[in-house]
């Protein structure tokens, strides 16, 4: 019997491409420092043109937080299929959530429902993007301590507490801040990324 090799090769690297896209994300990455600068400017500039105490401005609104479930901060349900979520739901991954590294994950479009997944539509009261980010704060603990198969039973997420603000300008700070830093590591990602594939591009070509 003759081996046949049927693996297709990979599709050749573009590189003034991968250059290209590279040169845009310096850019992006660039504007969001930008955005970063300015959003610490709004929180030390107060409304008649003085300084303020940042340290202790943030330190008085930071401290007033409360402990809360799911259930506190919104709906939660089980992913019907066929029904569509709106932007700002917090999903969590029920089905093989062992070997998942984002197990909660964020809509930033409306989604589609998937039944692998637990929903919770956050109430008008909370800025879910903060809900969010406070979930992931402490979800590797609670994953530790309710998962003790490959998934997570839809049942223990009452179990799940975490830390909220009761001020929503707070709120709305914090998650602006995280927001920003989170599109900073992403586009880093993928100028990593893009610099790999340049990497690969001229060691194929290095004896061409």
């Amino acid at each position: 019997m003759r081996y046949v090799d049927t693996a297709e090769p990979p599709e050749p690297i573009d590189v003034s491409k991968e250059i290209s896209d590279l040169l845009e994300t310096e850019a992006e990455i660039a504007e969001t420092w930008q955005k970063i600068i300015e959003a610490i400017g709004q929180l030390i500039n107060t409304d008649d043109g003085s300084k303020c105490d940042i340290a202790g401005t943030l330190q008085s609104h930071y401290q007033a937080y409360t402990m809360k479930t799911l259930y506190d901060v919104g709906t939660v349900e089980r992913m019907q299929e066929g029904k569509t979520y709106p932007v700002g739901t917090i999903l969590i991954i029920l089905s093989a959530i062992s070997n998942n590294t984002e197990p909660v994950k964020y809509c930033r479009q409306a989604a589609k429902g998937n039944d692998r997944f637990a929903a919770v539509i956050v109430d008008d009261r909370y800025n879910s993007s903060y809900i969010y980010h406070s979930i992931c704060n402490v979800f590797d603990d609670f994953r530790r301590k309710y998962v003790t198969t490959i998934n997570l039973q839809f049942g223990v997420l009452k179990h799940l507490k975490f830390c909220v603000h009761d001020d929503r300008r707070t709120q709305d700070s914090i998650a602006t801040e995280l927001d920003l830093r989170q599109m900073e590591i992403e586009r880093e990602q993928q100028q990593l990324e893009a610099w790999r594939n340049v990497k690969k591009y001229f060691l194929e070509n290095m004896f061409a």
